[in-house]
Order: structure tokens, then C-alpha cells, then sequence
């Protein structure tokens, strides 16, 4: 089973779909897959950088890991 990332559009009605890196988008065909729910949460994860202060996960609030 295959999973993927989404969260509420934040300007306008609809959805989002993670596609990797910072990216998102609103075409259900180019969002990222992941083989296990456990891969998609880790992408998730809050976690900084303690030499750039890059805060990773930030841009996933609000976001759900759905089943395909």
C-alpha cells in the first residue's frame, strides 16, 4: 500500500499534495508516494539544523498522510 502527504490549500478551497523538497501542488498525478506510513511521518517530523537554523517540517502543519 502506498501512502502520501496532503493538507488544505492555503489560499482558496481544495487540496495540496506534497511533491518533495519545499514543494507542493494541486496535481494529484505529481505528488511524492511512499511505500509505508512510517516513510511519510518521518518527512513530517519538526526537527532543525543546528548549523543553518533551517527549520525542516515546518511547512507540514495541518498537513495528513492518506492511504492510496
Amino acid at each position: 500500500m502506498a501512502f502520501h502527504i496532503q493538507k488544505p490549500a492555503a489560499i482558496g478551497s481544495g487540496t495540496v499534495y506534497y511533491a518533495g523538497g519545499s514543494r507542493w501542488t494541486d496535481d494529484y498525478s505529481q505528488r511524492q508516494s511512499f511505500g509505508t506510513d512510517a516513510a511519510a511521518r518521518a518527512v513530517t517530523e519538526a526537527s532543525s539544523t543546528v548549523i543553518t537554523g533551517t527549520r525542516i517540517g515546518a511547512g507540514f502543519v495541518g498537513a495528513t498522510i492518506v492511504s492510496d
